[in-house]
């Protein structure tokens, strides 16, 4: 820029006055551990009073055979970690079973699971969910939660488990880690 340029932006700039907050930045308050798994709650109760879910209506979920594998991975997750949870290698933490379950409770306690789960530093549950084979609309509640799984951010994997531990009627889930909880690592 020569000097004839900068006289011309200097005239140009001369009635420009600093905005008054120049200067300072403005950063979003980080929520508190539990403020989370408090809005969550209120969520879930929220959704008593309304009938609504934060996880999307069976009407909008993609039905999957009784008895189909059901899988997905997140990006980032390493193929050795993966192999490992489909395969069972991976130590189940915790478990819940939702047979008997409508697709509301379902949802319901998956949430609170879930949420338990990370807040607990657990890495590999399992959750049995049934295929549904004989009844009138098969894999009802295996659909929703091969659909629910991917919504909670949570969830880094899942995998149908092993014959073993329930087949495909059962699903192995890798969670993150939860930031809060010191694992000896």
């Amino acid at each position: 820029m020569d000097e004839e340029d900068r006289k011309l932006f200097r005239e140009l700039m001369a009635d420009v006055k600093p905005h008054r907050s120049a200067g300072r930045v403005s950063l979003k308050r980080q929520p508190e551990p539990g403020q989370k798994l408090a809005a969550r709650e209120r969520a879930l109760k929220f959704a008593g009073q309304t009938g609504s879910l934060p996880l999307t209506s069976r009407n909008y979920i993609h039905q999957v055979d009784p008895n189909g594998i059901i899988s997905f991975v997140r990006g980032g997750i390493q193929h050795r970690v993966f192999k490992d949870l489909r395969l069972g290698k991976l130590a189940v933490e915790e478990s819940i079973d939702l047979h008997g379950h409508t697709v509301e409770q379902a949802a319901i306690e998956l949430i609170r699971f879930i949420d338990a789960c990370v807040d607990a530093g657990h890495r590999v549950v399992m959750v049995t969910h049934g295929h549904g084979a004989f009844r009138d609309e098969p894999a009802v509640l295996k659909s929703c939660i091969n659909h629910w799984l991917r919504e909670l951010d949570a969830v880094l994997a899942f995998h149908s488990a092993q014959p073993g531990h329930g087949g495909a009627g059962a699903t192995y889930v890798l969670l993150r880690r939860n930031k809060g909880v010191d694992d000896g690592a």
